[in-house]
């Protein structure tokens, strides 16, 4: 039997549970920063070593978000700056000469550096 970790809110969590919220967490992870996010059959018999099954995994996905209030998204300057170019640029290929991705690669220089410097400047902080 495994042993208690810790007990919160009347809450017991054994390692098993701990084990599974992180093969959630990694999941997750990978749904919100991977292009091609892992598949579930993945995280099942790679990630969790198939100690879950996909309905486990998904129920405590559900939980983990619930508890979370879904409110897991935090992009920041630089992620915003990079989207927009990418958004750009995938939506221009085969437009864009040699010419004009070495001045739009500038841009991206200077748009992340203005994003830098407004951090700095503690009045820019009400325009998150």
């Amino acid at each position: 039997m495994l042993s208690v970790l810790f007990v919160e809110r009347n809450r017991v969590s054994t390692i098993e549970e701990l084990y599974l919220i992180g093969v959630v967490s990694l999941f997750l992870a990978s749904k919100y920063v991977d292009y091609d996010s892992l598949n579930i059959d993945i995280i099942v018999t790679k990630l969790a070593h198939n100690r879950f099954n996909a309905s486990e995994i998904r129920a405590k996905e559900f939980e983990v978000l619930s508890t979370l209030e879904y409110s897991i998204d935090s992009s920041t300057t630089y992620e915003f700056i990079q989207m927009l170019f990418l958004d750009f640029f995938a939506g221009h290929l085969g437009e864009i000469d040699e010419e004009d991705l070495k001045t739009l690669e500038e841009v991206l220089q200077l748009s992340i550096y203005f994003g830098v410097m407004c951090c700095y400047d503690y009045n820019m902080l009400k325009y998150k």
